[in-house]
């Protein structure tokens, strides 16, 4: 009795804490949230308003309607279309004129229903029950708008009604309910928070047990201190594992490769985590002891084998860039990681056959001391984590919905196309030769090299003309100086005092190449606004599964886990209060880019110049386009038919200028911001690069073996749009079509902080710089002539 009374008191303490505790600590959205921008949030209010949009989702999905094609109203009173309420606020949004849609509230439902059954009885008078009409109303920008209700036939309208009821009793008993959690002033978070409690009620109760020395007592065995201990610390040490301890690792190790933060996951986590342990507990201590020893070993051994794979066997695996894994090629060590796997899991249940009286002591002690170490470093990980994985702080936006307007006057468009190597662009050209027509009137420069063979920093290069060559504080300070470098500053400027409007659609995430609070006034399509985001939960958990599985699942089976998706793309997606949702999409998926061309076309209202900036997912691993830019469902085991998609997207743009009556004064630059990954065809470092002039047409391309570089493209640019008047002191590249003769050309490997973190992502601590004229004496190894120096990325961080 005493045991039970401390119990209860711990139990209402908590809750009584809880429920005195702010409502603001725990807030969250499950499906929006806000950030503050220029326009205070309180001032922001949506076009359109639907205080009804709910109730007529539910009865309308209770009643099955006339197609409302049937519905003629008279004297054209109302306009009837077959649109839902999201879409009515999304063409609000647009300034369209308000559009009449089919809405009843419960109550006009009931009416509506009343006339049919009045239909009923005067059969002879009334022929056609589709004449008849009700009319609702809608408010739109705080105006009533008169709506037309198509009229149910007597059936639906006895269904209706019922149905009607059915929603009236169900929502007085919802309000009621909310009515009893608002006296005892708890809501979903408290809840949640309470319920997350439970694990420590349960260890709290494990210490305030005290065994009595009854052998003979089933009971007391069943729920005696040892063996709750063993269940508690042996079910704990695999969930926390798998839910906690390896999902959150890769997280923190990778927060910047991650587009949601961590509160759009923790609480789901913590939930599942706390139904796993709970519900396990309970189960387990229902089971027979002689049977639930054996349950629980496993259980242990599985916990220590997760920890063991997660922490030190998963040293054999290559980047998780989307590029396919060699599996067959490490079966030897696949093959000793699973041996290691059932000798761990093994060694419990032979301690339980062979010595029971020190089974739970060995098991309680080691599942109780790896658990401690788990959540040990779980909590060093949590408070060293990067700012930036606790809020979204984001000022600007970007603005893709005019993304293909250009001028009838000039314009200069830049394709970076992600991996597409000159490698694969020559293979290509000799599999499908028609594909070298397409960029005829282009030159294309064959012995082209990236600075950097990654992504990052090799896309933000491209854009600003600088290198990484200072160490940094932190990835802020490296946007920062980069963004705002000489190079970048003389370059934009020009453009301006040319007459050129800067327009920027590089879809990719923040860590390659930061947020656009670094970028935002050199490109006119970003600004400041207020930003709500919207965000996919069910990929998040995707996402954390895939992260948790590949991480702590044995060798062979990693390849189940292994993503084949961009976990940068839609699951979390901006909202920005005038721009309609839909059409500000940041596409870079080929297929979808070129969907989204075909759909908007190529507009020419732009009242200056432009110089557009696009990113296209290019010849990157995995790849699921062909050579039309289709999606297939299985990733394609070579990147050439999709290399041929990529030209047929350029020819698909060049088709759109040409109709347009601009591609004569259109210049066009499509490059790479680095190599494939495909030894067979290429290195890491052959990029493409090619150039359309203005005005120029020719029979077939011109090739040119001068020595260019990424560092290159933006001196090339200028040298197109500014002619003799443009200024390149502050650039270390040269324009394309002036490289001097024996250049020395740089070249950045990364050097890896450590081997491979847990699932499989490299980060990089250092740059290792080479110089060479000729590419056949070229070698990226710090032993070989061309090394030069190493650069640390972040200060104190160093190999």
């Amino acid at each position: 009795m005493k045991q039970l009374i401390i119990t209860i008191a711990i139990i209402v303490a908590m809750i009584t804490v809880f429920v005195f505790v702010d409502g603001k600590v725990f807030n969250h959205y499950d499906v929006f949230q806000r950030v503050q921008g220029d326009i205070p949030a309180t001032n922001w209010k949506p076009t359109v308003s639907v205080p009804t949009t709910k109730l007529i989702t539910e009865v309308k999905t209770a009643v099955e309607t006339k197609p409302i094609a049937e519905v003629k109203p008279e004297n054209n009173s109302a306009m009837l279309v077959d649109t839902p309420a999201a879409t009515l606020v999304a063409d609000a949004q647009t300034e369209k004129k308000p559009t009449a849609v089919p809405v009843a509230t419960a109550e006009e439902a009931i009416r509506a229903n009343e006339d049919a059954l009045k239909l009923l009885i005067e059969k002879e008078k009334y022929t056609q029950p589709k004449d008849i009409k009700a009319v609702a109303e809608i408010i739109i920008e705080d105006k009533p708008v008169p709506m037309a209700v198509p009229v149910l036939t007597p059936e639906e309208a006895e269904g209706a009604s019922k149905a009607a009821v059915r929603f009236h009793r169900n929502k007085a008993i919802a309000r009621s309910f909310k009515a009893l959690i608002h006296k005892i002033w708890l809501n979903n978070n408290r809840i949640h928070y309470i319920l997350s409690l439970l694990p420590l009620l349960f260890i709290i109760d494990v210490f305030l047990f005290k065994k009595k020395k009854q052998k003979d007592n089933k009971v007391i065995e069943y729920i005696s201190l040892p063996r709750r201990i063993r269940i508690l610390f042996s079910v704990s040490l695999l969930a926390f594992g798998i839910l906690v301890f390896v999902p959150w690792s890769v997280y923190f190790g990778n927060s910047l490769e991650f587009p949601f933060i961590f509160q759009d996951f923790v609480r789901w986590n913590l939930r599942v985590l706390t139904i796993s342990i709970v519900g396990a507990c309970i189960i387990l201590l229902l089971i027979p002891p002689i049977i639930s020893d054996y349950i629980i070993a496993i259980i242990a051994g599985l916990g220590f084998c997760v920890y063991m794979q997660a922490m030190f066997m998963n040293q054999h695996l290559g980047t998780m860039d989307g590029t396919g894994q060699a599996w067959s090629e490490h079966r030897i060590f696949g093959s000793i990681n699973l041996i290691v796997w059932v000798v761990i899991v093994s060694v419990p249940i032979i301690i339980r056959k062979k010595t029971p009286s020190l089974f739970s002591k060995i098991v309680s002690t080691t599942s109780g001391s790896v658990l401690f170490l788990e959540m040990l470093a779980t909590v060093s990980m949590v408070l060293s984590a990067d700012q930036k994985v606790w809020s979204r702080k984001d000022s600007y936006y970007v603005d893709y919905s005019k993304q293909f307007q250009l001028s009838k006057e000039k314009n200069v468009v830049v394709f970076i196309m992600d991996a597409l190597g000159s490698g694969f662009v020559q293979k290509c050209f000799e599999t499908y030769p028609e594909a070298k027509e397409i960029v005829k009137d282009f030159i294309w420069y064959t012995d082209a090299r990236s600075n950097y063979f990654m992504s990052f920093p090799g896309i933000l290069h491209e854009l600003t003309g600088a290198f990484l060559a200072i160490p940094a504080k932190n990835y802020d300070e490296i946007f920062d100086k980069t963004w705002h470098s000489i190079s970048a500053k003389s370059f934009y400027k020009q453009i301006k005092d040319a007459g050129y409007d800067a327009k920027f659609y590089i879809s990719v995430s923040s860590d390659i190449i930061g947020e656009p609070d670094f970028y935002h006034e050199y490109f006119s399509n970003i600004d400041a606004k207020d930003i709500t985001y919207s965000i996919d939960y069910k990929r998040i958990h995707s996402c954390l599964k895939k992260m948790s599985g590949f991480s702590s699942a044995p060798y062979f089976l990693k390849r189940l886990f292994f993503y084949e998706f961009d976990f940068s793309d839609g699951i979390v997606e901006k909202h920005i209060s005038d721009i309609p949702q839909g059409n500000n999409d940041a596409v870079a998926y080929n297929p979808v880019f070129l969907r989204k061309l075909s759909l908007s076309g190529i507009t020419t209202d732009a009242d200056k110049a432009i110089l557009s900036f696009f990113y296209t997912r290019g010849s990157h691993p995995p790849w699921y386009c062909d050579e039309k830019c289709n999606n297939v469902q299985e990733p394609l085991d070579n990147p050439i038919p999709t290399t041929r998609g990529c030209f047929y997207l350029l020819s698909e743009f060049i088709r759109f200028l040409k109709e347009a009556n601009i591609y004569d004064n259109t210049a066009i630059l499509l490059c790479s911001d680095h190599g494939g990954r495909v030894s067979q065809y290429q290195t890491p470092y052959d990029m493409t690069f090619m150039i359309k002039p203005f005005h120029v047409r020719k029979a077939e391309v011109s090739t040119d073996d001068s020595p260019v570089q990424s560092v290159d493209i933006l001196p090339t640019l200028l040298k197109t749009i500014c002619g003799d008047d443009a200024d390149f002191k502050d650039f270390e590249g040269y324009p394309s079509f002036d490289i001097p003769n024996g250049r020395i050309r740089k070249v950045y490997s990364q050097t890896a902080e450590k081997d491979i973190t847990n699932w499989g992502v490299q980060k990089y601590s250092c740059y290792n710089e080479f110089n060479f004229v000729s590419v056949e004496t070229f070698s990226d190894s710090i032993k070989s002539e061309n090394f030069i120096r190493q650069i640390p990325l972040i200060e104190g961080k160093t190999k």
